[in-house]
């Protein structure tokens, strides 16, 4: 899968035991096209059960490939000609077997 743009978030130096991780986002662009494919691959921590993506109201899931591994490929809505060059956050949030929650921002850009 084409990934171009990798975002590594900062990442706790003692973190809480049995909180989500996620350690990495990959997406194909760090600049994304109205109407065009989004390919999202999230590497989390092995006790992750569940990754979601949110953005501007809209939400999906990840789906699950192994322990840890996330990827998904879908189409991002038409956005409206006035937001082409601004920049959005594409907010993911990793769910651990208890509901904990860890959610990562990730700057986009529009095009």
């Amino acid at each position: 899968m084409p990934y171009g743009y990798r975002f590594v978030p900062h990442q706790p130096a003692h973190p809480v035991p049995g909180t989500p991780q996620i350690f990495a986002v990959w997406l194909n662009s760090r600049t994304l096209v109205s109407k065009g494919p989004i390919w999202i691959k999230v590497d989390t921590d092995l006790d992750t059960i569940k990754v979601t993506s949110s953005s501007g109201g809209h939400v999906g899931i990840v789906p699950m490939i192994s322990p840890g591994d996330f990827e998904a490929k879908s189409t991002l809505p038409k956005i409206p000609f006035l937001a082409g060059g601004m920049t959005l956050d594409l907010v993911f949030t990793a769910v651990g077997p208890d509901g904990k929650r860890t959610t990562v921002s990730v700057p986009v850009g529009l095009k």
